[in-house]
């Protein structure tokens, strides 16, 4: 992965099922390289099921998501009581804005790959890619249509 980590990065994190919110990297640190953090993540917690996925600890203060990303992980949830805990703990995490510029952004990322014979099985990913590049922060993903979309729009990705 040609990914290169700045102080300032964000990173896209999927929890249980797909994507649950993006990483905002306030430490720095080599290429490549998600920085630690002192904080450990609650069990049972969405950043508990990061950390277990990708091997290093996140920091909550350090975490953001954006609507779409919360949409995705709401609408996969069946358990109520679930629902209610995630509902609670993406409540006060930095919440990362869009405007009418991210949905045609998006819309461009979508129709220009669907020209080079690309289809995106998920528009919405296109609209994460889109608040991805906008802010400039990185993802944190599980999902191939990124890959397809990294090879023609500026994605810090980063697989899970």
């Amino acid at each position: 992965m040609s990914s290169r980590l700045h102080g300032n990065s964000r990173f896209t994190a999927p929890a249980w099922t797909h994507r649950s919110g993006l990483r905002c990297g306030a430490k720095g640190g080599r290429a490549g390289e998600i920085p630690r953090s002192p904080y450990r993540s609650k069990p049972g917690s969405v950043e508990t099921a990061v950390v277990q996925r990708r091997g290093d600890d996140l920091n909550r203060d350090d975490l953001c998501l954006c609507g779409f990303v919360l949409t995705e992980v709401l609408q996969g949830i069946r358990d109520e009581k679930q629902y209610v805990a995630v509902k609670r703990q993406f409540s006060d995490l930095l919440y990362l804005p869009d405007d009418a510029s991210t949905f045609e952004l998006g819309a461009t990322i979508y129709r220009n790959l669907r020209r080079q014979g690309i289809t995106i099985r998920n528009s919405i990913d296109c609209l994460i890619a889109a608040t991805v590049v906008q802010h400039g922060v990185g993802l944190l993903e599980n999902d191939r249509d990124y890959e397809f979309i990294g090879q023609h729009y500026p994605l810090n990705r980063w697989t899970v």
